[in-house]
């Protein structure tokens, strides 16, 4: 048994000012019979050396010591323990009892071996104490039982070799010391018990589980693919205006993965990019050079040419002029030296006449006016303005002439002028009272058209030039229906002979004659 003296011996230090000692610590457990089992091991180091060593007596040898608990400060949650353990440093008997004892005892609980127990929510400090008057303090902060735990990720793609961390949370006011996690399958993903690390090892799926100390958990679920072996980009090439900004997007090949894609810049002062996403930022003109590279090494690059902001932007028409249905493509352009891969179009009357945001593609919808806007990314623009009138045709008047421009001159080496005059002779006849006065019933008079007096059809195209060519024949009979004219009003024949009163033009092995 230890009996303490009043006798105290000072060891006096020359004072140090700022000196740090990095020591070997010894860690010591109180035991049933009061001695101290003792394991070395290497604690943080001491900022400044006290002017005094404590010591005392056990018959009639001055004993010192210090002692450290391994933490200043802890969370537990309602129910949960944990052990506390303390060194003894700057001793010549390492076999002393360390005393615990907690501030508030309704908060937590500390036991002889220094296990904290948590009983209620708050806060209370729990104290190590040698005999001779060193002691050593950890503040413990008890929140209420884990309700719920949240992880980061609920499912997680990983290539074979890649690793991921796995965080968990609890709500503000509940809290937990001890999350445990496991895999239910490790040779696919393996998992540190304490912490989370996860490492993708072969071709599969995982469930990986975090529990609490009160056996709350949640699950994520891992897809293991192969490694990458090659990591691709939207783009390659990246032309952008000072300030602009834009999302470059990797992909890898079918049945490979990654969660990890690093982005760096040669030249971040021309085009930096967030490591994490890939989000360019343009800077100042110059170039640089965008490195997309996943955790196995495997890279990709995208060249990033950075112009002057836009000060003006121009559009190929600043007025427009549509029939109901009728589309147009708005092009915008820049000044030399300028740039803006962002360019937005906005109407401000889509009930007249939409557009898309990206590209300009116009459509008119019913009739009335609207304005069409495009926008650069720093704000600078330029208008158009869209008249909708109604069409002055029926979808089945289109259909009819696109289809005799198409049996009569659809042949892709026939000139577009060529169409327009066959057209021409169709709309000639339904304008003069010598023919019925609608294209379909010009189209089906006996004798005239041959096979459409039964059937006017055109094909949907069976190949790329085919397609073309209907597209062709289409966009040729629109223009006629919309006012355009190849012929004088009294040519009214087309045939690969002459007749009527007489030739007024010969064009792609046609004769297009007078009435």
């Amino acid at each position: 048994m230890i009996k303490k003296t009043k006798k105290i011996t000072f060891a006096v230090c020359c004072a140090v000012l700022c000196a740090i000692i990095a020591v070997s610590t010894i860690y010591a457990s109180a035991a049933s019979d009061n001695k101290l089992t003792v394991v070395t091991d290497e604690l943080e180091n001491y900022d400044g050396i006290a002017a005094t060593t404590p010591t005392y007596e056990v018959s009639g040898v001055n004993y010192t010591g210090v002692v450290k608990i391994s933490r200043a400060t802890l969370t537990l949650g309602v129910g949960e323990d944990f052990t506390l353990s303390a060194g003894i440093t700057q001793t010549n008997n390492a076999n002393q009892t360390v005393t615990w004892s907690s501030s508030s005892k309704s908060v937590a609980t500390v036991d002889t071996n220094g296990k904290v127990y948590a009983v209620k929510p708050g806060t209370t400090v729990i104290t190590a104490s040698l005999a001779n008057g060193s002691k050593s303090e950890c503040t413990v902060t008890v929140k209420k039982a884990p309700t719920k735990l949240s992880l980061n990720k609920t499912s997680l793609t990983l290539g074979i070799g890649e690793q991921y961390d796995l965080n968990s949370s609890l709500k503000s006011d509940e809290g937990a010391y001890s999350i445990v996690y496991s895999s239910n399958n490790s040779s696919v993903a393996s998992v540190k018990a304490a912490g989370g690390f996860v490492t993708a090892k072969k071709v599969g799926t995982a469930t990986i589980t975090a529990t609490t100390y009160n056996g709350k958990k949640v699950t994520c679920k891992v897809t293991v693919k192969k490694a990458p072996t090659k990591v691709s980009l939207n783009k390659t090439s990246l032309t952008l205006g000072i300030g602009e900004q834009y999302d470059l997007n990797s992909s890898l090949k079918s049945g490979e993965g990654a969660y990890s894609i690093v982005y760096s810049s040669d030249n971040s002062s021309v085009a930096s990019v967030k490591a994490a996403g890939g989000l360019v930022t343009a800077n100042k003109v110059g170039t640089a050079t965008i490195t997309a590279t996943a955790y196995n090494g495997k890279k990709v690059t995208c060249k990033v040419t950075v112009k002057k902001a836009p000060t003006k932007v121009s559009l190929n028409k600043t007025s427009l002029n549509l029939t109901l249905g009728e589309q147009f493509d708005l092009n915008s352009s820049l000044k030399s030296g300028e740039a803006a891969r962002s360019i937005v179009y906005t109407s401000n009357n889509s009930a007249v006449a939409s557009v898309k945001a990206a590209g300009g593609l116009v459509t008119a919808n019913k009739e009335g006016t609207a304005t069409i806007t495009a926008t650069a990314y720093n704000g600078v623009k330029v208008t158009c303005k869209v008249t909708v009138s109604a069409r002055s045709y029926t979808d089945d008047d289109l259909y009819c002439l696109a289809a005799v421009i198409w049996q009569e001159s659809g042949s892709y080496w026939l000139s577009d002028r060529c169409q327009l005059m066959v057209g021409n002779v169709v709309l000639n006849r339904v304008a003069s009272s010598r023919f019925p006065n609608t294209i379909r019933g010009c189209l089906q008079s006996p004798g005239q058209y041959g096979p459409m007096a039964w059937n006017i059809s055109i094909p949907s195209g069976s190949n790329s030039i085919e397609k073309k060519a209907i597209e062709r024949c289409f966009k040729n009979a629109k223009k006629l229906l919309e006012g355009h004219r190849e012929l004088p009003s009294n040519v009214v024949f087309q045939a690969n002979f002459p007749q009527g009163s007489g030739t007024y033009a010969y064009e792609g092995g046609l004769y297009f004659c007078y009435l």
